[in-house]
C-alpha cells in the first residue's frame, strides 16, 4: 500500500472515529439534560401541565433501573473482593449498608424539598425531580456514568 493510500485510510479512520464520538456525545447530551434538571427537561417536552408527572415518572423509572443495575455490578465486585480477601473485608455488607443509608438520605432530602413548598404548587413534581437527580448522582458516584 502506497503512502498516499495509507494516509487516506488513516484519515478516513480518524474521520469515522470523530463522527462516532460526535454522535455519542450528541445522544448523551439529551440524557445529560434530563439528568441535570429533570423538571426543566420535562417542562420543555410537555405541551400541557398534566404531561409533567408522567414524564418525571418515566425518568425516575429509568434512573431506578440504572441504579439497580449499577448497584448489582458494584455488589458483584464487592463479593469478588470479599472472596479474594477471604471475606475479611466484608465489602458486600458494607455496600448494602451504604446503599440502605443512601436511600434513606435521598428519601429524606426529597421529602424536605417537597415539603418546603405549599401543596398544589408542584411539590409532587419537585419530589420526583429530586429523586431523579439524586438517583442519577448516585450512579455517577458509583462510577458508572
Amino acid at each position: 500500500m502506497g503512502l498516499s493510500v495509507r494516509t487516506a485510510v488513516i484519515g478516513f479512520v480518524v474521520l469515522v472515529a470523530g463522527l462516532c464520538q460526535f454522535a455519542t456525545t450528541t445522544m448523551a447530551a439529551g440524557s445529560d439534560e434530563a439528568s441535570a434538571s429533570p423538571l426543566a427537561y420535562c417542562w420543555k417536552k410537555a405541551s400541557m401541565r398534566i404531561e409533567l408527572a408522567p414524564c418525571l415518572k418515566k425518568l425516575l423509572a429509568d434512573a431506578e433501573d440504572l441504579l439497580n443495575t449499577t448497584h448489582g455490578d458494584v455488589e458483584h465486585e464487592a463479593a469478588e473482593l470479599d472472596r479474594v480477601t477471604d471475606y475479611r473485608s466484608k465489602n458486600v455488607a458494607r455496600t448494602r449498608a451504604s446503599d440502605e443509608r443512601w436511600r434513606a438520605y435521598r428519601d429524606a432530602e426529597c421529602d424536605r424539598q417537597a415539603e418546603a413548598m405549599s401543596p398544589g404548587t408542584g411539590s409532587g413534581d419537585v419530589y420526583l425531580s429530586c429523586r431523579i437527580t439524586l438517583t442519577n448522582d448516585r450512579v455517577r458516584q458509583l462510577g458508572r456514568r
